[in-house]
């Protein structure tokens, strides 16, 4: 009964919470890549941010095939045919590197974003030679290609294989070969690499330091420093244009970098709130797996589907922080918004 519960609540979640989150994250971050790149803010800022709203939309699209779907096919796979029980578990099988590389994307391109503004707030004098577009592409595609290539174990070390009465096949050797459509068998997941030193260096320290621990560090102590200098600069600003005629251009863009500025700490400051449980629950699963506690299996599957979602919510999130605390991001989407409506004939 408990892990029915377990089951319920998960498919509740997946299944009519996450395919919200998605839509609305997917259409956000669509509007924010269309508004940033009409907003009057420094090229690089705007590169790296468009950057990060395409790499979580490419995640909040892996993440409904890689948790709405299989929710709702393990809620009916049992009157699937054997061949497309297979053809799910192959899905499944080479989806699941797909979405730990794109979480990881994500995360590594917002630990970018941090770099970019700590560099244009705190180091000025180096913008000009680090924060070039040219530099940030170049650290993009790296960003990109060192991700996916963290994952490529995950492709090796699960299997397919499809019992048949006495025999027992690869899920590829059973696609291929010719059955009756009433074949009936049992599909499951085997484990090809049960190395413990590769679980423990790969899996365990390696996935937990690059996923968890090096970017958190770096985007606490960034964030830490961005704060101190907002802070520093009001002071300064205050000090400096207090009683005296300011130039309204000068005004106007110290403005506009303290709002992104801002902006980026807010968004740092979310993406620790909502990674934060699903950094716990693999440790909680890590220490599972090494038998120093046992988890109840409702409390494993409900946790997992809290962690999960609160991954797409964040990001989701990052359009609503746009449009709170940046006035000409509303009054640009506004206008773009109204320009769509607006007959043709009537457009400036």
């Amino acid at each position: 009964m408990g892990d029915d519960a377990g089951l319920h609540i998960r498919f509740a979640l997946f299944v009519y919470v996450a395919p919200i989150v998605v839509v609305f994250g997917v259409v956000g971050n669509i509007l924010s890549i269309v508004v940033l790149g009409r907003d009057r803010i420094q090229p690089s800022t705007a590169f790296t941010l468009r950057a990060l709203a395409a790499a979580d939309m490419a995640f909040l699209l892996v993440c409904l095939f890689f948790t709405t779907l299989p929710a709702f096919v393990d809620e009916y796979i049992e009157s699937f045919s054997l061949h497309s029980q297979t053809l799910y578990h192959l899905f499944i099988l080479y989806t699941h590197p797909v979405y730990h590389a794109m979480q990881m994307v994500s995360t590594w391109i917002l630990v970018l974003v941090t770099i970019e503004r700590y560099i244009l707030v705190c180091k000025p004098l180096h913008a000009v030679g680090c924060a070039t577009v040219r530099r940030l592409t170049a650290s993009l595609v790296a960003i990109w290609t060192a991700s996916f290539l963290f994952q490529t174990p995950l492709f090796f070390q699960t299997g397919c294989r499809v019992q048949l009465n006495a025999t027992t096949s690869s899920c590829i050797e059973f696609l291929g070969a010719t059955h009756e459509d009433d074949v009936t068998g049992a599909v499951s997941m085997t484990l090809r690499i049960s190395n413990p030193l590769y679980h423990l260096t790969y899996r365990t320290l390696g996935y937990f330091l690059l996923r968890f621990i090096l970017p958190f560090t770096v985007l606490i102590y960034l964030s830490a420093r961005l704060a101190q200098e907002i802070k520093r600069s009001r002071m300064r600003h205050d000090a400096i244009y207090a009683g005296v005629c300011s130039d309204n251009h000068h005004g106007n863009t110290h403005e506009r970098q303290g709002k992104y500025t801002r902006i980026v700490v807010t968004i740092v400051t979310l993406f620790c709130l909502c990674l934060l449980p699903q950094a716990i629950f693999l440790l909680l699963l890590t220490l599972r797996n090494y038998k120093v506690l046992s988890l109840p299996t409702t409390f494993t599957f409900t946790f997992d589907a809290i962690a999960s979602l609160l991954l797409a919510v964040n990001s989701s999130c990052n359009f609503v922080i746009y449009c709170v605390m940046r006035e000409n991001f509303r009054n640009l989407l506004v206008k773009i918004v109204l320009r769509r409506r607006m007959p043709v004939s009537l457009r400036g």
